[in-house]
């Protein structure tokens, strides 16, 4: 899985981008770790680490549907045994200045097209003021059908073969992915930026914030019929300090509007620029 990784070129250049605009932060690995961790890996390590994650760490414990709580305690007093009385959450790293300068990397691969990554820092994470905005804007820029960057980039001037955005919640971070012709990176970049520009500036177009929060709401009308992604929110949530509360933040997102948009992306500053290109031919 891990070498398997630059057979997915949009995966890599995402992976690779994280890598850059997070060097020095632990969100920066990848989350199977290297080949060279792994070899040095055996048996005893593992069991000595699942052993210290057993005695030391919280657990959270979610019970869903027609349970009697009483005996699903006493099951999981069994299964777990005795622990360490540590309670708290592992809390999150502050969050990160972006440079003065984007960081721009560009490397070359065995490819025919261009993925070109766009990572922003946003300093709102879950439980933020602007939590709901932020995750608005971001369906505006380039999280469905209807959005900024499929609508304009892709399908008005034919410079993306894919495009999408995606923000990051836990590590205050916005991602625009595309794939490009090799020949039109600059092109696209700049439109990209234009379209950041755009919903920063409150050019949107009352379809697009529309469309937007219904489709939002569409997303967590059918959470409540997950209870595990229930559950990774909330925790998610806590971990950031806030409690989550389902109803009040489905009525969050129904209620953003323009200017809540704009005060959300007065934050947003471009930290790096990856682009994955093909090898020159000189």
């Amino acid at each position: 899985h891990i070498e398997g990784l630059i057979n997915d070129k949009a995966s890599y250049a995402f992976r690779r981008a994280t890598e850059v605009a997070c060097a020095g932060e632990e969100f920066r690995r990848y989350e199977y770790g290297s080949v060279e961790e792994l070899a040095k890996l055996d048996g005893r390590r593992l069991a000595d680490h699942w052993r210290a994650l057993h005695e030391t760490t919280p657990v959270d414990i979610y019970l869903s549907g027609a349970i009697d709580p009483g005996r699903s305690l006493d099951a999981l007093d069994s299964l777990l045994g005795s622990r360490g009385t540590t309670t708290a959450l592992r809390p999150l790293p502050e969050l990160r200045e972006a440079p003065t300068e984007p960081r721009e990397i560009r490397e070359e691969l065995d490819v025919h097209q261009a993925n070109l990554v766009l990572v922003y820092r946003t300093k709102t994470r879950y439980a933020a003021p602007t939590a709901a905005a932020l995750i608005v804007a971001n369906g505006i820029l380039g999280a469905f059908p209807h959005s900024k960057l499929f609508q304009i980039v892709r399908e008005k001037h034919s410079l993306a073969y894919s495009i999408w955005s995606y923000a990051d919640r836990a590590q205050g971070l916005l991602f625009v992915s595309a794939g490009v012709p090799a020949d039109r990176v600059d092109a696209a970049r700049a439109l990209i930026e234009a379209q950041v520009t755009d919903v920063a500036a409150g050019r949107i177009s009352d379809l697009e914030l529309d469309s937007t929060r219904l489709s939002l709401d569409n997303q967590l009308s059918m959470m409540e019929d997950n209870p595990g992604t229930l559950a990774a929110v909330d925790l998610a949530w806590r971990q950031g300090g806030s409690e989550y509360r389902h109803e009040d933040y489905r009525r969050a997102v129904r209620s953003v509007s323009v200017d809540d948009v704009m005060a959300a992306m007065r934050h947003v500053e471009l930290d790096t620029v990856y682009t994955l290109c093909p090898r020159s031919k000189d």
